[in-house]
């Protein structure tokens, strides 16, 4: 399985934009179809779901999937003194919240590891272990976000 996942990882690295050598473009564009995979992984792009706000069984809260207790770290360490907890239930504090998250994740804490930053996602910044059935999910529905555009009536 882990050789699986690892195959699929380094084809959607492969097959991600390219822009003549410009690292920092290519990794910011990676960084946004992995995002895509995340928000579609955690609520299928859903911020409200039969005219409820989604909720996980966990009581994680919005598209984005923040947990109150992340959303309270997130606020202080961003330094965001407008925001406050219950913002979680509004979308776009819900995406700003998970997008930053997740980028503090990707370029500075797993810099040099991309499937840390998208288990740690899921499973917390603390987390030593990889959930590669989450990173496998995420890599899949990023890569589905990508081609879906070039894809017409299932041909290419």
């Amino acid at each position: 399985m882990k050789v699986f996942l690892f195959l699929i990882f380094t084809i959607s690295i492969l097959i991600a934009p390219k822009d003549n050598g410009a690292n920092e473009k290519r990794e910011s564009e990676l960084f946004e179809y992995y995002w895509n995979g995340i928000l579609m992984t955690e609520s299928d792009k859903m911020h409200f779901k039969n005219w409820k706000i989604v909720l996980s069984p966990k009581g994680a809260v919005g598209i984005s999937q923040i947990m109150p207790y992340t959303a309270y770290d997130i606020i202080r360490w961003s330094g965001r003194k407008d925001l406050k907890v219950s913002d979680i239930y509004i979308e776009h504090h819900n995406i700003w919240m998970g997008r930053w998250y997740f980028s503090n994740a990707y370029f500075y804490t797993y810099r040099a590891d991309r499937c840390k930053a998208i288990s740690s996602y899921n499973r917390g910044t603390n987390s030593k272990i990889i959930s590669w059935d989450y990173v496998g999910k995420v890599i899949k529905k990023g890569a589905y976000q990508w081609w879906k555009p070039l894809v017409k009536n299932g041909k290419m």
